[in-house]
């Protein structure tokens, strides 16, 4: 009956920072709603970030949604790190486990990483669109790679090769650091 009875004070005694803990997580969960619902919003001040309204995809809806996401989960990991904090863990304990799992997952992820951060700088700079036909020059093995573009995203970038009638992925990263010729818009700016 020991037994029963040390579990029962054992939960009577943790209750109140358990629901405490709840409500402060649920807290940030609405709080991250919130927030990534202003920063996805049609008319917020990140679809604003590119000047030439001529691009027929929606890259600015895509830089859109994946600032909001890890807006979002920065949030809720900040939110989860107060619970924990609330429920009586040591602070330090998690920020350093934190921390180690930061670093390995950054050394883990810097290829994906880069190609992330060149996606959003191709996008911004609204270097080609979907339908354009460019041409990549890779300066390291002097290899040309040439199409239509039919599909972008963060990460890769799709070309079409009229030649081979092929579908080539590209990493961002590989554009973003090699000679790159927009064949469609040199035409436009002979034709001027």
């Amino acid at each position: 009956m020991d037994f029963f009875q040390n579990i029962k004070k054992t939960i009577s005694d943790k209750t109140p920072n358990f629901v405490g803990s709840l409500f402060i997580f649920i807290l940030f969960l609405v709080i991250a709603n919130i927030v990534r619902s202003i920063i996805t919003k049609e008319d917020s001040v990140i679809t604003n970030l590119s000047v030439n309204e001529e691009t027929n995809y929606s890259s600015k809806n895509l830089i859109q949604h994946q600032i909001g996401s890890f807006v979002y989960y920065i949030i809720l990991i900040i939110g989860g790190i107060f619970a924990v904090i609330n429920l009586g863990f040591n602070v330090t304990t998690i920020i350093t486990i934190l921390a180690s799992m930061g670093l390995a997952l950054g050394i883990a992820m810097q290829e994906t990483l880069s190609n992330i951060i060149s996606g959003i700088i191709i996008s911004m700079n609204d270097i080609f669109s979907i339908n354009d036909i460019i041409k990549i020059n890779n300066t390291w093995n002097e290899h040309t790679t040439y199409g239509k573009v039919v599909d972008f995203n963060l990460y890769v970038t799709t070309i079409y090769n009229p030649l081979n009638k092929s579908l080539i992925t590209v990493p961002n990263s590989t554009i973003q650091n090699n000679l790159l010729t927009n064949v469609t818009r040199s035409k436009i700016y002979e034709k001027k």
